[in-house]
């Protein structure tokens, strides 16, 4: 009767180990793919801040912002900075400023995919990126030109801010 016990108990220690190890394994999966997901969104701030660099360049040395995604993509140098590195996502839409002294707050630059956990990549005239819902930025994006869209919700990016 012992070693039936004993033999059980060892089988109960066995599959505690298994089943630990499992749970382990799928938290840790998990884990990477947050991390993973997130180093994507971090990716995707960042070309669209290099883009911001290269229009303020352009607007300080030119005289005007690039005035079509063409003129964009030669400043720019790099047409991977105008895609969001994301595996479902696309190329960024770019929406010219028309005036370098418009104060007014609008969409700049805008992934069309929300692929950030439900969320657009979003960089706005002022140099703040934002991420928003794909309803936002419709709403957003329905406003007349060179109305600001501080009214509309976003949550800045707190990893980059404004420049």
């Amino acid at each position: 009767m012992a070693v039936v016990i004993l033999l059980g108990l060892v089988g109960l220690g066995v599959w505690w180990v298994i089943k630990t190890m499992g749970q382990a394994g799928q938290q840790y999966t998990q884990g990477m793919v947050r991390a993973r997901e997130e180093g994507t969104s971090i990716k995707c701030q960042l070309n669209m801040r290099s883009v911001w660099q290269m229009l303020q360049t352009s607007a300080t040395v030119d005289g005007a912002y690039p005035q079509s995604r063409q003129e964009l993509e030669h400043l720019c140098g790099n047409s991977r900075l105008l895609r969001c590195p994301d595996p479902n996502g696309a190329p960024y839409v770019y929406l010219p400023p028309k005036r370098i002294d418009d104060s007014s707050v609008q969409i700049v630059l805008y992934e069309p995919n929300a692929v950030h956990n439900g969320r657009c990549s979003v960089l706005l005239s002022n140099g703040q990126l934002a991420l928003i819902r794909p309803e936002e930025l419709k709403a957003a994006l329905a406003q007349p030109p060179h109305t600001s869209i501080l009214g509309c919700p976003v949550e800045l990016l707190p990893s980059l801010g404004s420049v």
